[in-house]
Parts: C-alpha cells; structure tokens; sequence
C-alpha cells in the first residue's frame, strides 16, 4: 500500500468533518431520517454544496480516500465539497 495511503488513513474522521454546520437553500432529499440540505455554511462563514453520500469501509468507517479535494463530510454520511464565495467588487 502506497504510504500516503496509509497516512491518509491514519488522521482521526473528525479531521474531514463539516464543523457547527447549518442548513441554507432547499432541501434535496433525506438520508438516514436527516434533511440534505442543498448547501450548508460553516462556523466560519463558509459555503459547501451537497455532492454526494461517503461511503464506508468494511468495518463501517467513513471511507476518506474517496474524498476529492475539499470535499467534507457532515453527519450521517454527506459529502459536501467547497464553494468559492463570489468577490465583491470594491466600492470607487
């Protein structure tokens, strides 16, 4: 096995977690009885839109490998990717 495999393997599933998310825009759907939001904003002002659902390893653990680049996941198993937020244009 590749060692950024291994390492990749080795950071703790919190490290890929959406932290103090909350729900913006519609909702698209429900997976294990949660609403999927359409996008969601973190603690921090940032936007994500819903991609997809993570899937699991055999001993039921959130596969990260198959994460893209900033790509998170939120509980139960969403994946939301990284929206760039627009600029504002400067004030002349």
């Amino acid at each position: 096995m590749p060692m950024s495999r291994i390492a990749s393997r080795s950071r703790p599933v919190d490290y890929y977690i959406l932290q103090e998310p909350r729900g913006e825009g519609p909702v698209v759907g429900t997976f294990a009885g949660q609403a999927i939001c359409e996008r969601v904003i973190d603690f921090l002002g940032d936007c994500y839109r819903f991609v997809g659902i993570a899937p699991r390893l055999r001993d039921g653990r959130y596969d990260t490998e198959a994460l893209r680049a900033g790509e998170w996941l939120m509980e139960p198993g969403l994946i939301y990717a990284h929206e760039a937020r627009p600029r504002r244009e400067r004030s002349k």
